[in-house]
């Protein structure tokens, strides 16, 4: 007991983090000045301005759609899901993405279309809906295998395996931890490569594996520390 209580505050040292950028094909008509108020509208969501971000998002698709810029509207859509995520909205967040999957699907915006893909799969995961999010997830998993995509592959697998913990399916969670740790590491990318570690860690923790655990969370606390 006391070993697995050490490797719980080990996994509480971790931390992660994540960014948000906007989604817009440069060429698209209007591009720049979409470009400009899409940039504008996640300084305030980000500044947890929500009512000025929608009143501002409520513009930008008046003049994407007077341009005819399907990007640009997928953004728009994508974003308002995002403060809905943001303000725990689960249900208005999942129907604002997908309906920006449906245009990205259309226009064949497949790192768009990924990126969305595991954006309404996070949602799903916090309202609960871990089957659901595990689908979206592995959809996401398959375009980036068409595309050729390893770093979306990757970041899918790691999510994926993270959905299956919730579902106690700690061994399948473990692969998926696996491919994503191998793919990162492949790619010299320390900060995910220690995240995919410690999440193999907890996955081991949670089949009661904690001596098997210990190399994988240590490990991961290290590159955490060297990055500092």
């Amino acid at each position: 007991m006391h070993q697995k209580t050490l490797i719980l505050l080990v996994l509480m040292i971790l931390l992660l983090s994540c960014n948000r950028e906007q989604d817009i094909d440069t060429d698209a008509p209007g591009a720049e000045i979409l470009g400009e108020r899409l940039a504008d509208i996640i300084q305030l969501i980000e500044e947890y301005q929500y009512q000025e971000a929608h009143l501002l998002l409520d513009k930008t698709d008046s003049m994407s759609r007077a341009f005819g810029n399907d990007y640009a509207i997928s953004s728009v859509l994508s974003n308002r899901a995002w403060i809905f995520q943001r303000q725990s909205q689960y249900d208005s967040s999942i129907y604002y993405y997908q309906k920006s999957i449906e245009i990205d699907e259309a226009l064949k915006d497949t790192n768009v279309w990924i990126k969305h893909l595991k954006d309404i799969g996070r949602v799903l995961r916090a309202r609960g809906s871990f089957s659901e999010a595990a689908r979206r997830y592995e959809e996401a998993m398959t375009l980036a295998r068409q595309n050729k995509d390893s770093l979306n592959i990757a970041s899918a697998s790691n999510s994926l395996g993270n959905v299956l913990n919730e579902l106690k399916e700690y061994s399948k969670a473990f692969e998926y931890f696996d491919l994503a740790a191998a793919t990162w590491n492949r790619l010299d990318r320390k900060a995910t490569y220690a995240i995919a570690l410690q999440n193999k860690g907890s996955a081991l923790v949670n089949m009661d594996s904690v001596e098997a655990a210990l190399p994988f969370l240590t490990n991961a606390l290290s590159i955490k520390e060297s990055l500092k």
